[in-house]
């Protein structure tokens, strides 16, 4: 139980990082080409996923300041049906943990397919690769 807990809270911190890592490429001034659908979507499970970091980076000036409570689970727990993580209060629903790795997921398979151009833009890269210089 106890390497399994590690892994979720592993694979939690990471998610979270990568929404960091988007919201560079969002903000470049270079406009990497993006589906404003996508970022909506992205946006849309950004905040269950950082709650759920926070306690966890965190959980020790949560407990001592109250604001995880006795009886309450100090490590990420699954429900019995695996529908859900709880920490604390806080719940985080798997099938948004699971939404937002697809998710990331196909965005690097789409960002993979560009490169990053002298004039200072990203282009699509040729079928065959990238052309050698």
């Amino acid at each position: 139980m106890n390497v399994t807990v590690n892994k979720l809270e592993d694979c939690i911190i990471t998610v979270r990082r990568l929404f960091n890592y988007f919201e560079r490429v969002k903000s470049d001034p270079t406009n990497f080409p993006l589906d404003r659908t996508f970022k909506r979507r992205i946006n849309a499970m950004e905040r269950s996923i950082s709650d759920v970091r926070d306690l966890i980076v965190h959980l020790d000036e949560d407990i001592y300041h109250g604001r995880v409570a006795a009886g309450q689970p100090i490590a990420p727990d699954l429900d019995e049906r695996t529908t859900t993580i709880s920490l604390g209060s806080t719940t985080l629903p798997v099938e948004i943990l699971a939404r937002a790795i697809r998710h990331f997921h196909n965005f690097a398979s789409d960002f993979a397919k560009y490169e990053f151009s002298t004039e200072g833009t990203y282009k699509q890269m040729p079928k065959s690769g990238p052309v050698k210089s």
